[in-house]
């Protein structure tokens, strides 16, 4: 039986229920398109085959049933899934422990498909890396902004693409570096911050990633769910122009204001909760 600190076994409590509620969110999205489905296909049909209204109706109110708890659940599931974590070193440790794992099976097997792996790993590390700051870190005071900006363009400027050219041969020393940092992380202080800093400035940069990445996958899923959203009111205005315009127009708003209302309330307490928070960048040493 192995002893465990009460940090680690938070932690671990923690994975478990983030695999419990990722499997909700995947569980709950996959009804919410069912149910929009359906809801499409009844529109559609109520518009256009008048000799089949019933099923047409009956395909409709399936679909409302399977799409509005669905989208209820999946808002909650994915609330709970965002908060599994208490501290942003937690988050952080999520995604690097698996980027290890990866690293050590591409040291053992030489299978690029490992060192792929490890790499999405660490791409998702780094996201996490990115919002870093002395404000936010659990052991870290706020005087180390810039130790932490040094770190986190470090991190991305040559960890990641090192490691996405590394060779068989070169996988054991660059699995021993994550390793270090790993156990660090739930305990994590400013001399480890140092440590790090040092390691990463005797190695070169690679090919740099951009520090904002995340922010530009985040907008294409804004801008995905908003055109989504779009396409459907107007599919329903299409379905209904040609049997009633009134009907057609009045569908399309609804059908808007259904997709559009939680997620602007969602963007709402998301720009409102990010206010007041401290800036990594404007930190003194």
């Amino acid at each position: 039986m192995s002893l465990q600190f009460p940090v680690e076994h938070a932690f671990e409590t923690a994975e478990k229920d983030y695999q419990k509620y990722k499997t909700r969110v995947r569980f709950f999205g996959l009804m919410l398109l069912l149910g929009y489905g359906s809801a499409v296909y009844g529109f559609i049909a109520l518009a256009y085959y008048t000799e089949f209204l019933s099923l047409a109706r009956i395909i409709v109110a399936i679909g409302g049933i399977l799409a509005i708890p669905s989208l209820v659940a999946l808002a909650f599931t994915y609330n709970k899934l965002e908060g599994v974590f208490s501290s942003i070193e937690e988050r952080t440790l999520h995604f690097l422990k698996p980027a290890v794992g990866k690293m050590a099976d591409f040291a053992s097997t030489g299978k690029i498909e490992y060192r792929n792996d490890a790499v999405k790993n660490l791409r998702k590390t780094a996201d996490v890396i990115d919002r870093w700051n002395g404000g936010n870190l659990r052991f870290l005071s706020e005087n180390v902004g810039k130790k932490i900006e040094t770190f986190a363009t470090g991190f991305r400027a040559k960890v990641i693409p090192w490691v996405a050219k590394a060779t068989k041969e070169q996988a054991s020393s660059w699995h021993g570096i994550l390793s270090q940092m790993q156990a660090s992380l739930l305990y994590l202080n400013e001399l480890n911050l140092d440590d790090w800093n040092v390691t990463l400035g005797r190695m070169q940069p690679g090919e740099s990633e951009h520090r904002y990445r995340p922010y530009v996958r985040t907008m294409s899923i804004h801008a995905l769910y908003v055109g989504g959203a779009l396409t459907f009111a107007y599919v329903n205005f299409l379905a209904w122009i040609n049997t009633d315009k009134s009907a057609a127009v009045n569908a399309f708003y609804a059908v808007l204001a259904f997709l559009l209302t939680p997620y602007g309330t969602y963007v709402a307490q998301k720009l409102l909760s990010g206010k007041g928070k401290p800036n990594p960048r404007k930190e003194e040493v």
